[in-house]
């Protein structure tokens, strides 16, 4: 499988198409103005609409941004259900529903393709390297076909045999990252206000169990006003943070957490990185 078929150009989906372009995969994607500049500074092909891209493809990569666009680049007149010829594997690595995914993959099913949600853990700078985790909704034995493809964008697979389980742990996962973030940005921000040295802190707090990457990954937005590495957006954990809350219910604690991204955003912060979101939600 060398013609890859990618659809959604974002921060993700850009920084993967760069790993497939490098490793010599041939990319194709459609025409969409937002993009176009990656795609003239990337030599790779370009057609009308999804269709075209589904007849041409080995395979197809999404990496979109919400359901809604998700359901259409699929279900819409020109979308690839519209294609006479499909090819057999259909990889979801963006973050939706997972109630979505069982109804997309059913679909699939009964024109005997694999579509198979695997929503990516980690940036686009581990993109580019090749270093994503993937929390897949299948069995290694049903992608087989596609290992090649997997080992060159990810570092680490978790198999999670199950449509939706994947994107179930990843909802889980942004959820507690998301809180975690919120909670350590506060945190940074008492200490700035007592005159503590942030890197003591840190240096205490990774020094038992607390310790987590993720300290030192925020840690930077909060000294002098420095800039981390952490891109990905406030409007980015928000959606996901919502998915977990119609999918799996609501508490004191989830609305408590949602409060603060939905603040930040309403105050036009939405494209900063999450890193930032105790900066904005006060």
């Amino acid at each position: 499988m060398k013609k890859i078929g990618v659809f959604g150009l974002g921060d993700m989906g850009a920084a993967i198409t760069h790993r497939l372009l490098k490793k010599n995969f041939e990319v194709i994607s459609t025409k969409r103005g937002r993009y176009m500049d990656f795609v003239e500074n990337n030599s790779f092909s370009v057609m009308s609409n999804p269709c075209d891209v589904g007849a041409s493809a080995d395979i197809i990569i999404f990496c979109v941004d919400t359901i809604e666009n998700l359901n259409e680049l699929i279900f819409s007149e020109n979308g690839l259900m519209s294609s006479k010829k499909l090819p057999k594997f259909f990889l979801d690595l963006g973050t939706g529903r997972p109630s979505n995914c069982i109804d997309i993959s059913n679909q699939f099913l009964k024109q005997d393709k694999l579509y198979v949600d695997m929503p990516i853990g980690r940036t686009p700078a581990h993109a580019r390297e090749g270093k994503l985790n993937l929390f897949i909704s299948s069995t290694k034995n049903e992608l087989n076909e596609c290992m090649q493809i997997i080992q060159t964008i990810s570092e680490n697979q978790f198999y999670l045999d199950k449509i939706g389980e994947g994107t179930k742990v990843k909802l889980i996962n942004n959820f507690y990252g998301q809180a975690v973030t919120l909670i350590f940005g506060q945190l940074l921000q008492v200490a700035n206000d007592q005159d503590i040295e942030i890197n003591n802190l840190v240096d205490v707090m990774s020094a038992g169990p607390l310790f987590s990457d993720i300290l030192g990954a925020i840690k930077p937005y909060y000294e002098n006003d420095n800039k981390g590495a952490m891109e990905f957006s406030i409007n980015n954990a928000y959606k996901d943070l919502i998915y977990f809350k119609e999918e799996f219910g609501t508490n004191e604690l989830i609305d408590e957490v949602i409060k603060y991204f939905d603040k930040a955003i309403g105050d036009g912060f939405g494209a900063k990185s999450v890193a930032e979101v105790s900066k904005y939600a006060n």
